[in-house]
């Protein structure tokens, strides 16, 4: 209606600042800092994320590489302007090429738990990537979490 206000109780403010180091023409790292702010105009109830995260990116010949990411971030709750909790969680993960198509991959994720919901999780994944043209891919996920219970996820990847 005209003449009123709208509020958005749940704006999202998010920033992040990497860099690049490169030791030599066959290493280099990505360096990077995140920090994301759930409910930025809320003053009762806002969820603060900030986070690291390192890749490193190593060339042997030309072609074979591998990339090993690693990232490890803190999510804090407050309520009232009063922290309640703090959960943290990471991830570290590596990517081979085995050709122009294929590509083989694993993660170890964990995820502590959050007050009183749930507890402490984590999970290993294999992938395998297969690019059908420079636009589409196939990928395939295996995961296994902590209670040994495990998924398959197949993925048709399509950019614009």
């Amino acid at each position: 209606r005209a003449g009123q206000s709208v509020v958005y109780n749940n704006q999202l403010l998010t920033s992040r600042v990497t860099s690049r180091i490169e030791w030599s023409k066959t290493h280099r790292w990505d360096l990077g800092a995140s920090y994301v702010l759930d409910n930025a105009k809320e003053n009762k109830k806002k969820q603060y994320v900030v986070g690291v995260d390192v890749r490193g990116v190593y060339e042997w010949d030309k072609g074979q590489l591998l990339t090993i990411e690693t990232e490890v971030y803190q999510v804090k709750y407050t309520s009232n302007t009063v922290e309640n909790d703090d959960q943290w969680g990471g991830l570290v993960s590596g990517v081979y090429p085995i050709n122009d198509r294929y590509e083989v991959g694993f993660r170890y994720s964990f995820l502590s738990s959050h007050g009183d919901k749930g507890g402490y999780k984590d999970e290993w994944s294999a992938v395998v990537n297969q690019t059908l043209n420079e636009a589409t891919s196939l990928r395939f996920q295996y995961s296994l979490d902590e209670n040994n219970e495990s998924v398959l996820i197949s993925q048709f990847i399509f950019a614009i």
